[in-house]
């Protein structure tokens, strides 16, 4: 391929993927992702490999068994709807064809087959990291009933796991060497692409490895590039604190690593304005009686007490049961470079420090994704000067400190945890000739709310009256009611707010009361996280329950303490002369504090526990000027909260359509977010056995003053047609699970006024479908945010340096962002490309599904689909080139990737390759083309 313009003579030209996971198959007890990335169909870029269908509640074959069956149907839908998204079949074994497969939010199917990587090949792709990956407790419960007795970690699960996806890797390389080949050193990958060839950089992320595991792998397999640190806390250091999943599996293994040898010890975690408070109280592996085994429980309330993750103020002591007030600060990691609490605070037992600096004297490339922030610190400390890989992140707080490239835009909605790497560290690493890997997987686009509800249930959907709508203000028929949030001015200044509520109260005889949580963002910095929270008790006669939240003058800046929970009341001194706004009132909750025994907190309720049936409830903002309704809530009823729903958020900060006013939002694109309650039944998806159940969306639109519903579906259709969209494409729907979906709108955003939700091929005799909340919001456009997001980094963290910045896409293709687009792949981008390493000219012509038959199947389209598989990263590169404003510079720095790379392995080899170099290019990155 040629440059477009002069980068020099020795420089390599295609595009970089920092982290990918081609043998993904074979991790996880090879159960967890269904289909191979081998195929043994004749190879061609433009078409996409069927995968034959699951057996959905398992992931092996015969996988049949009850014990089998029973723990699948736990585990795939959960692992699936952490991206939103329905296990749902990949094919039909002679029902119905499911349009599920391939999609970007799919996570538990193959898609990065060899077909598909030789298409991204043919679009550029010339440098690619294969890694392994793997957890060895989610491997445990997938392997079927030896977890029923205990779980017993080992020392080489990882190592072994490792072994074996390398050992795929290697056969791939070796069965299509006449396009791609295994790198060991930067003069191979350079001699492999110059060839014309895809080079691989063998790479391994693990969990936790041996002392001589990565001298091992290396010796026997050529890998270059280690992840000391990945989603547990091991013997190298701390993992970032992001997910209560993988903080249980930390305590499952904790015995291995730790210096004192003790099993099931969860994350020490600290204090910090840097990142909100991620984790919440960790869950445990309960085993019980077949066929159900295993199960993810909430910890005990004494091991959440005294883990101290948060304030439990309200449950403890002479005053259990009042009001109660404290500073809520984020969480982050404990650990750096050491191996338990006591070793951090006394800066004693450095074994991880040594193992990176032997890692260092080796010459490996080290990459600081999944550290936390005290371990990258710590690392980049170690060696001045080595460069250093961040394969797959993004970045927090971009624009602290001293911006390269100012004025500085930072437009990450993504809740920021330690996962991100945080802008100064970035700065470092760059600086020392590092390269960065934009994560595909990343982040979150920007979101407007247009329509939102919710209740216990909003909506009650059963097979003989399976739909339903909500919509916004009055209207025809019987959809559920959203209310307006858009109600008391965002600069209202505030003395209290009142929360009323009317309906049915039993407190069944137990020591419970309903309270009402109110929480509040402190006067700090935009780029750092201090809430305030007031908890207090409704004072209820008859069917009314009301309190007024006092809520004082902003505090300033405090500092975090060690242990959260001794958080209480902020000192006086530190309170800031300024009030409260609307726009400061992050959430307004109503929900029960039950004290059990000695201040416990309860987490449920039983049938014959506490019952509370709210008919209405409104929250008032109060202040200097008035009295304004913040927001009204009515339903028949509205919610009943009893058992597992013992709270119902009244108000929340993004529920406003005004919470993103500038956002680059065309209007024209929406999502739709569906809760299911959790005391209810979920909605089962396709097996051999069924169709499985297809909930259907689509939009109301206001014409005339009038909200009206789309055409109703015909009866017998069981298809989302017309302008339904499929939000479960028949997968499995888990009870207390929220899934999503992209809806397209031709109108304009205020057009929009409520959503329709029909459920198709339902079983007779179903239990009825609860659903929770529903949120309708129009959506930027995720590939553009990517762009921008992109282009953000590499101004601010790489001095405009073209290439500096790669991808990273991840876990089989997980694309948190890049979900779909607004624009369509540009024509001319998919004309032959001259690409191949053999004679001749290869026509990247669309994906297209392939079929048994000669003629091929249905178009796999990026603006459809997204980054839904390996083979779309050419089409994903052409629309980044297409993107209005700063694509262009994005695309031709994606391109300086590889050659940047290289670089920065040439440097780790030898120092002094440093002032060899021509400098690569600079952009402008200037996003000023704004929304499609």
């Amino acid at each position: 391929m040629i440059a477009p313009f002069d980068a020099g003579p020795d420089v390599v030209w295609g595009f970089a993927d920092l982290h990918a996971h081609p043998a993904i198959e074979k991790a996880f007890n090879a159960s967890l992702v269904w289909g191979s990335a081998v195929d043994p169909g004749p190879l061609d870029p433009n078409l996409l490999p069927p995968i034959a269908g699951c057996p959905v509640e398992t992931h092996t074959l015969p996988g049949v068994g009850p014990i089998d069956r029973a723990i699948g149907a736990q585990v795939y839908p959960n692992v699936s709807e952490v991206a939103g998204f329905a296990h749902a079949p990949v094919g039909s074994d002679g029902l119905r064809p499911t349009s599920a497969w391939p999609n970007a939010r799919d996570v538990v199917h193959q898609q990065m087959n060899v077909a598909s990587i030789r298409r991204a090949y043919e679009g550029g792709l010339r440098l690619m990291f294969a890694s392994t990956t793997d957890d060895q407790v989610i491997s445990a419960l997938l392997s079927g009933p030896n977890f029923v007795n205990a779980f017993a970690p080992k020392e080489r699960a990882d190592l072994d796991s490792a072994r074996r996806q390398l050992a795929m890797i290697a056969q791939l390389a070796h069965d299509h060497a006449g396009w791609l080949g295994i790198a060991r050193s930067p003069a191979e990958a350079r001699a492999l692409i110059r060839a014309g060839k895809l080079a691989l950089v063998l790479s391994v992320e693990m969990n936790g490895l041996p002392e001589d595991g990565f001298a091992e792998l290396r010796r026997d397999f050529g890998v270059q590039h280690a992840f000391p640190i990945h989603l547990v806390d091991n013997a190298i250091g701390g993992t970032a604190a992001s997910s209560p999943l993988f903080n249980a599996a930390s305590a499952a293994v904790s015995s291995l690593y730790r210096s004192d040898g003790r099993s099931m010890q969860y994350m020490d975690l600290e204090g910090t304005r840097d990142f909100p408070a991620p984790l919440g109280r960790p869950v445990t592996f309960a085993t019980l009686d077949p066929p159900v085994y295993a199960d993810l429980k909430d910890v005990p309330f004494g091991t959440w007490q005294q883990l101290c993750y948060e304030p439990l103020a309200a449950c403890d002591g002479p005053d259990a049961g009042g009001p109660v007030g404290f500073t809520r600060f984020g969480q982050q990691n404990l650990r750096g470079l050491c191996r338990d609490r006591a070793d951090c605070d006394a800066g004693t037992a450095r074994v991880g420090a040594q193992r990176l600096q032997a890692l260092f004297d080796d010459h490996w490339l080290v990459d600081l994704s999944h550290m936390s922030f005290r371990a990258a610190a710590q690392t980049l400390a170690l060696r001045p000067g080595y460069p250093l890989m961040a394969s797959h992140s993004d970045i927090a707080h971009l624009c602290r400190g001293a911006p390269t490239l100012p004025p500085c835009v930072d437009s990450t909605r993504a809740p920021l945890t330690e996962r991100q790497l945080d802008s100064e560290q970035a700065r470092a690493l760059v600086r020392d000739d590092g390269v960065l890997g934009l994560g595909t997987g990343v982040g979150n686009f920007v979101t407007r709310a247009r329509v939102v509800a919710r209740g216990a249930p909003v909506l009650t959907l059963a097979p003989h009256a399976p739909s339903g709508c909500v919509q916004l203000g009055e209207g025809p028929g019987d959809c559920a009611r959203a209310p307006d949030f858009a109600r008391a001015p965002r600069s209202m200044e505030l003395e209290r707010l009142q929360v009323e509520t009317h309906g049915a109260l039993d407190l069944g005889g137990a020591d419970a009361r309903p309270y009402v949580r109110v929480e509040l963002r402190d006067a700090v910095a935009d780029d750092e996280f201090q809430h305030r929270v007031k908890l207090v008790p409704l004072h209820c006669e008859g069917g009314t329950c009301s309190a007024e939240v006092e809520l004082g003058c902003k505090q300033g800046a405090l500092a975090p303490p060690r242990a959260l929970c001794s958080v209480v009341n902020a000192d006086a001194a530190q309170c800031s002369t300024a009030r409260y706004t609307v726009a400061d009132v992050e959430d307004v909750t109503v929900q029960w504090l039950s004290l059990s025994g000695a201040g416990q907190c309860a987490a449920g309720f039983h049938d014959e526990g506490p019952r509370w049936v709210l008919d209405d409830a409104q929250v008032t903002a109060m202040g200097p000027a008035g009295a304004q309704p913040l927001v009204t809530l009515d339903g028949s009823p509205l919610a009943t909260l009893a058992q597992a729903d013992g709270a119902l958020t009244l108000y929340q900060h993004d529920d406003r359509p005004d919470a993103a006013p500038g956002a680059p939002i065309s209007g024209r694109l929406f999502v739709a977010s569906l809760h299911s309650s959790p005391n209810g039944k979920g909605v089962l998806g396709a097996s051999p056995q069924r169709f499985g159940a297809n909930v259907c969306i689509a939009l109301r639109t206001r014409e005339g003053g009038t909200c009206r519903g789309p055409a109703a579906l015909a009866e017998g259709e069981n298809e989302c047609v017309g302008d339904w969209v499929s939000l479960t494409q028949r997968g499995a729907w888990n009870h207390g699970g929220t899934l999503f979906t992209f809806l397209r709108h031709r109108g304009t955003e205020e057009e929009v006024c409520g959503l329709d939700v029909s459920v198709r091929d339902w079983l007779p005799g179903s239990d009825p479908l609860g659903i929770d909340s529903i949120r309708v919001a129009a959506v930027e456009d995720p590939v553009g945010h990517w762009v921008r997001r992109y282009a953000e980094v590499a101004r601010h963290v790489a001095a405009g340096r073209m290439g500096v910045v790669a991808m990273g896409t991840d876990f089989n293709g997980l694309n948190g962002v890049t979900d779909i687009s607004e624009l369509p792949v540009p024509a001319a981008a998919l004309l032959p490309q001259v690409c191949r390493a053999d004679a001749g000219v290869q026509a990247v012509a669309p994906l297209r599904l392939r079929t048994s038959g000669e003629a091929p199947g249905a178009p796999v389209l990026i603006e459809e689909r997204g980054l839904a598989t390996y083979g779309l990263l050419q089409d994903f590169v052409s629309l980044v080139d297409a993107y209005p404003g700063c694509g262009h510079d994005v695309r031709n720095s994606l391109m300086l990737s590889a050659e940047a790379t290289l670089r920065s392995w040439e440097i780790a080899l030898d120092a002094g390759a440093r002032g060899s170099f021509a400098p690569l290019p600079v952009g402008a990155f200037r996003c000023d083309g704004g929304a499609p």
